[in-house]
């Protein structure tokens, strides 16, 4: 269930789906889940997951 709420976030951050869309979705999928279904948006990130290049590229504060 983590998985689908950070995938159901992530849809409505970049404009897939409203926020009520995302929970219509999030009840369907709970349902199936139940059933014993697999759904994609429980199995793994349904978006691309930066590897590297993530890091603040702020600079240090140098302390006084």
């Amino acid at each position: 269930m983590n998985f689908l709420a950070l995938n159901l976030a992530n849809d409505i951050v970049t404009g897939k789906r409203n926020v009520e869309q995302a929970r219509q979705f999030y009840a369907e999928t709970v349902r199936e889940f139940m059933r014993g279904e697999k759904p994609a948006y429980t199995q793994g990130f349904q978006f691309d997951v930066p590897h590297g290049g993530t890091g603040d590229p702020d600079k240090k504060v140098i302390e006084e």
